[in-house]
């Protein structure tokens, strides 16, 4: 059987580059060609990863992986602000080796600052820095363009979070990169933003008696709505999680949002607030019987008249 494309289909249609078909569909997988459609969907302004992972429902590091593999093909760019940063940003995406040791020492003769933050992040971590560490220090400076005041910031995060590892500090780096941080005071204003998030989802975890563990992706972006966005106090919490497990058997955090979501567009603020608005939802479906019935017997009345 043949098929065409609904011409109606083309109502709100968004262009894609025939090379994604072409040359990569054959080599891409289902998630990758889905973050795909869902940035060209939105080509008419930058997306975050975060935004990303929670339209599909997936992991933040799929959408990534995704994000990373199809810059690779030179079909997706990070959004830069200034035309120095694209050239830096274009600079990255095409040379992904990190300078070897010479590149290293010579970075370190040349430039004060570059020196500082390799000894800076030699005394944080309590020992000399291992050759793949001080050549991603000067990676993230030279060919990501960070400026090195926000990566000694970085490291402070580091060492404030228990993570004094490169591994963390390339990661973080380059998603706030991603978001366009440039100086100190958009890193601090990041950092404020993940210490929210993480009181939000402790406020979470509190309430839903569970144990302190790191939250997903997906969790921290769904304890951040309720608590930052919505304002769910604690009793809604509790309510909408014991509904999940006497309705499920188990927890589930995308069930409970659908629970908080209604309850949020209705405006409940309280437990009274729920149960005087299934009080009046129940009236008033006593209400439709009711006037239903008055209907019917009216009609039956009519039809068995004299008149």
């Amino acid at each position: 059987m043949k098929y065409l494309i609904n011409a109606e289909a083309y109502i709100g249609a968004f262009p894609m580059p025939s090379i994604a078909v072409d040359k990569y569909i054959k080599l891409s997988s289902a998630v990758q060609l889905k973050v795909l459609l869902v940035c060209m969907r939105n080509s008419s302004a930058p997306i975050e990863s975060e935004e990303i992972a929670r339209i599909l429902n997936i992991s933040e590091k799929d959408v990534e992986d995704a994000l990373i593999y199809w810059s690779g093909c030179g079909i997706l760019t990070a959004q830069v602000p200034t035309a120095k940063a694209i050239e830096k940003e274009e600079e990255f995406v095409s040379r992904c080796e990190k300078p070897t040791r010479e590149d290293v020492a010579r970075r370190g003769n040349e430039d004060k600052k570059i020196r500082f933050l390799l000894s800076e992040a030699q005394l944080k971590f309590g020992r000399n820095l291992k050759m793949n560490e001080a050549s991603t220090f000067v990676w993230l400076c030279d060919d990501v363009g960070i400026d090195v005041s926000v990566l000694l910031l970085l490291i402070e995060y580091a060492a404030s979070e228990n993570s004094k590892n490169i591994t963390f500090i390339e990661k973080t780096a380059l998603k706030w990169k991603q978001r366009g941080v440039e100086t100190v005071l958009d890193a601090e204003k990041q950092i404020a933003e993940e210490a929210t998030k993480k009181l939000a989802v402790a406020v979470v975890q509190k309430a839903f008696g569970i144990e302190r563990r790191k939250p997903s992706e997906k969790e921290l972006s769904l304890c951040n709505i309720w608590i930052n966005d919505w304002g769910i106090s604690t009793e809604l919490l509790v309510g909408a999680y014991n509904i999940c497990i006497d309705k499920n058997a188990k927890l589930s955090f995308p069930y409970i949002h659908k629970i908080l979501e209604s309850w949020h567009k209705k405006g409940y603020k309280t437990a009274a607030d729920i149960e005087k608005g299934e009080q009046v939802k129940k009236a008033q479906k006593e209400d439709k019987k009711g006037f239903a019935a008055y209907d019917l017997d009216a009609f039956e009345r009519m039809l068995n008249s004299d008149d």
